[in-house]
């Protein structure tokens, strides 16, 4: 049999747990805080040259990745470190002046087609093909600078367009020399 006491301390029970709970915070609504996780960062490879073989490198990019985007961040050149690691680029920096100029026409486009131009590469897009041309004499390292910017702007295709099959890409030396990815190993 319970006591009258136990049953009103029974009782009383409820509404002081009620209280203990509520322990005198306000309820707030949603609280803005940015904005919400997308998941992982897009990182291309961007290939400098280590002796006088391509390494591939990653770098982080802040969207995923077209072909002149990824070709100005190779265009950047080596970090100080990957450079103490005996990586070097055969393409001028973004940095240095541009040597040995060939003129320059501005390419021809059709609606599917966009081009984007540096100092030292021009890069037309078409929904077939990439071409770029280099406004740089690169001399006996032609087909390695060449290879830098294929592999560079396949990989970007790669990240841009997953799951599709690369377009093309070639690459007219300054000296009128074209080099095709067909033609080129890019390394993993």
């Amino acid at each position: 049999m319970t006591t009258p006491v136990r049953r009103w301390a029974s009782v009383m029970l409820i509404p002081a747990l009620g209280l203990l709970t509520s322990c005198g915070i306000p309820t707030t609504g949603v609280v803005q805080s940015g904005v919400p996780a997308s998941g992982l960062v897009p990182t291309i490879r961007v290939y400098y040259v280590t002796g006088d073989v391509l390494y591939g490198v990653s770098r982080r990019t802040a969207a995923p990745p077209d072909v002149g985007s990824a070709v100005q961040v190779l265009l950047k050149g080596p970090t100080p470190g990957e450079q103490s690691a005996g990586l070097r680029t055969l393409l001028p920096s973004v940095a240095s002046p541009p040597t040995s100029l060939f003129p320059t026409e501005a390419p021809t486009l059709d609606q599917s087609s966009a081009a984007q131009t540096s100092k030292w590469v021009q890069i037309t897009s078409r929904k077939d093909r990439v071409d770029i041309r280099l406004t740089v004499a690169m001399g006996g390292k032609t087909e390695l600078a060449a290879a830098q910017l294929i592999c560079t702007a396949l990989a970007a295709e790669r990240v841009g367009a997953p799951g599709s099959r690369p377009l093309p890409v070639t690459v007219t030396a300054a000296e009128g020399r074209e080099i095709r990815s067909s033609d080129t190993a890019c390394p993993d």
